[in-house]
């Protein structure tokens, strides 16, 4: 098991110094990749009826959740003060909630 763990780390030698912290993550993104699709194949060897409906399903909510993050880390970048106003919107949305809990809790004490 331990031989591929030599790509990997040729892999992230040859990113990191073109990439720097970046370069280290995508190689990593990418041989863990790799090594889950060869062991796709076994895998399907072995259970047949691994690759149905629901497994092609949760690939696809995964891709669409990796679009949605990315973009708004394009975003985020691209425009820092939307980081700033994510900020203060998730702090009033918290107080907002905490002030209907202190209401509901103080309506069933009375």
């Amino acid at each position: 098991m331990h031989h591929n763990k030599i790509p990997a780390l040729a892999l992230c030698l040859l990113l990191a110094d073109r990439m720097d912290v970046a370069g280290l993550s995508l190689a990593t993104a990418v041989s863990v990749t790799a090594a889950a699709g060869v062991l796709l194949i076994p895998t399907v060897r072995r259970y047949p009826g691994v690759l149905d409906r629901a497994f092609w399903l949760g690939l696809l909510k995964m891709a669409i959740c990796t679009a949605i993050m990315s973009l708004v880390v394009f975003l985020v970048a691209a425009l820092p003060w939307l980081a700033g106003l994510a900020v203060i919107i998730l702090v009033i949305r918290a107080l907002v909630k905490h002030r209907k809990k202190a209401k509901k809790a103080k309506e069933t004490v009375d």
